[in-house]
């Protein structure tokens, strides 16, 4: 469940805003220092000015050395005041390997995850307005912050 807001900054300027967030289903994989799981994001906005969906974050958290590693492409879609904005952020990119960008803790049985991730590369896919959205193709690098805990049905989840 998230802590604290789901922000992403594009590469182009925009801010989405996700006020809820939680992995979805089960943790797929735990092995030895590593964790593989997926991340929902709710109730997001562009900017505060209009409506924006992330689609689903499948990851993987490889805790030592701290590493996460984004396994599926996330889209990031936005529209506000007849602007349509659409941002792929694509799959296979290792992040969070850089110091404080990605802290790991415990809470009670409960896996803490907190972000602050940058140079994160994006492109933009869709887009009605170059001043706004950028043009479509452009890459660029943006950053992800947000906190959230993990919690493992019927077990523990511990960082050593």
């Amino acid at each position: 469940m998230a802590t604290t807001n789901q922000e992403f900054k594009t590469g182009t300027g925009a801010t989405v805003v996700c006020k809820e967030g939680k992995p979805g289903g089960e943790v797929a994989q735990l092995k030895f220092k590593e964790l593989a799981t997926t991340f929902v994001f709710a109730a997001c906005t562009i900017s505060g000015i209009g409506t924006a969906t992330v689609s689903l974050d499948d990851f993987t958290i490889i805790i030592f050395p701290i590493l996460g590693s984004y396994l599926s492409d996330i889209a990031i879609s936005a529209t506000a005041l007849g602007v349509k904005c659409k941002i792929s952020i694509p799959a296979g990119q290792s992040v969070g390997s850089k110091s404080g960008e990605l802290e790991v803790g415990n809470n009670s049985g409960k896996l803490l995850v907190g972000n602050k991730i940058t140079k994160i590369a994006d492109e933009i896919t869709e887009s009605n307005s170059k001043s706004l959205c950028g043009e479509v193709g452009e890459k660029k690098e943006g950053t992800y912050t947000g906190d959230y805990e993990i919690e493992l049905e019927g077990g523990t989840l511990e960082v050593k």
